[in-house]
């Protein structure tokens, strides 16, 4: 909703939502708002388990202490609120932030966390932010208003409290709040209507095949309008068809510095054309042709087991037993994995016995001890179902 009050098209246009395949900070603030939400139902452990390997540890460093108070709320509620009749209802994800809503007159919201208290009549609404992202000020955001204005409607609320909570690299939590009294929740309402409105408007103009107005800024960096904007598409088109220097052309001192901005502009270009097959490959695989074995390659979306995810303290006491507590010390500390158990196994397992027999009899203790996870893990990627019906991962083949 803020990116929509500077840029109305950024909605109005077509929306390819995409997880940003190439960037490491949406990721990582994606597996940070994941693993609080799943803190808060299923402990931090099982949360950690069931974390992204690149951002485990990152999201093991959050100073849960210092969010416990907002942890005992609801987390990630998502809320429909239509514009046109002034109206709010709960919704039911079909999958993780995808809604089925009326476009037409709703906008939709997942609050990180939110409250109502029915003495005071007030509904509380927080989302969690990275470090550095530019954000305004919590009683004039249009994302925070917009999960407000749909609690106060659901729960007949005279006020709210809005905040941000800023997780930072070092794991600790900063807060910025404000307060929307019933004024300030209907001046809220008022700037969605208004900014619904001329999104309305937009969608007309480029349905009569009419170039919107947009405007580029900071905003356009996770715009899922990306693809079809105008300014944007002039730009790939410059880039990939007109290029300023001809590619048969050496690089020379005097045009280096122009195809290094050819190649930075098109590698920009041709990442979001990936991000758009990622986000299809998310709804429909894609046929890629038939296999020498006989089974069809796909790329989309792939379940599986995950690799198994051993619990450090369950590990300790089963190594120690075996091989005692300084050995145990080595090769665990907040958790272990196999390899460090198997590094462990090869300098002090007996001599009569093998590698593989000692690796399966830790496990198994460790399972018995209920230490041992295995996540389901979905990806985006190419496989193949063979006549069988059995998947299997693939490399991805070369065009």
């Amino acid at each position: 909703m803020d990116r929509a009050a500077f840029c109305p098209p950024s909605i109005a246009l077509p929306q390819i939502f995409a997880e940003g395949t190439d960037d490491d900070a949406k990721a990582k603030g994606s597996a940070t708002h994941q693993f609080l939400d799943r803190v808060a139902k299923v402990g931090r452990e099982q949360a950690l388990a069931e974390s992204d390997d690149r951002w485990r540890e990152r999201c093991s460093s959050i100073n849960l202490a210092k969010l416990a108070d907002r942890l005992k709320l609801s987390t990630e509620v998502a809320l429909a609120y239509n514009w046109r009749e002034d109206t709010a209802r709960i919704l039911t994800p079909v999958a993780p932030r995808v809604y089925e809503i009326d476009v037409e007159s709703e906008v939709p919201c997942t609050g990180d966390v939110v409250a109502y208290d029915p003495e005071q009549r007030r509904v509380y609404a927080g989302d969690y932010k990275g470090p550095r992202a530019w954000l305004p000020k919590p009683d004039q955001s249009m994302q925070l208003g917009l999960e407000a204005v749909a609690l106060a409607r659901i729960y007949g609320a005279d006020s709210a409290e809005v905040e941000y909570i800023r997780i930072l690299d070092d794991g600790e939590s900063r807060r910025f709040d404000g307060v929307l009294d019933a004024f300030g929740i209907e001046a809220a309402a008022a700037r969605i209507r208004e900014t619904m409105e001329l999104v309305t408007e937009t969608r007309a103009q480029f349905e009569r095949g009419l170039v919107p107005n947009v405007t580029e800024g900071q905003h356009c960096r996770y715009c899922p309008a990306r693809m079809h904007c105008p300014a944007k598409t002039a730009g790939m088109r410059a880039v990939l068809v007109q290029p300023p220097v001809s590619m048969r052309e050496a690089i020379t001192p005097e045009n280096a510095a122009t195809v290094y901005g050819m190649w930075r502009a098109a590698k920009d270009r041709l990442s979001q054309i990936e991000a758009a097959i990622y986000a299809y490959g998310k709804t429909q695989s894609i046929p890629l042709g038939d296999e020498e074995d006989g089974s069809v390659r796909y790329f989309g979306e792939l379940t599986r087991e995950g690799n198994d995810v051993v619990d450090g303290a369950k590990a300790h006491a089963v190594i120690a037993k075996r091989y005692g507590g300084e050995v145990a010390n080595q090769v665990v500390t907040m958790e272990t994995t196999k390899k460090a158990i198997g590094d462990a196994i090869k300098k002090h397992k007996p001599a009569d016995a093998t590698q593989k027999a000692e690796m399966d009899g830790i496990i198994d203790e460790i399972k018995a001890l209920g230490g041992v996870s295995n996540p389901i893990t979905t990806t985006t990627t190419e496989f193949t179902i063979s006549k069988d019906g059995d998947t299997k991962a693939r490399k991805r083949r070369a065009a």
